[in-house]
């Protein structure tokens, strides 16, 4: 079935929506594998 451009127009909206939540979620997680990085580092010491 063929999709009109309004349809792909959200489709790609949907997309970029849940790529920005991804890039958001994996930029915290490392964030947090910093942070306790350091910790560990810190605690060599």
């Amino acid at each position: 079935m063929v999709k009109n451009n309004r349809t792909n127009e959200e489709d790609l909206r949907e997309a970029a929506k849940e790529n920005a939540r991804i890039a958001k979620q994996e930029m915290a997680e490392q964030q947090v594998r910093e942070a306790e990085e350091e910790q560990r580092e810190g605690q060599k010491y």
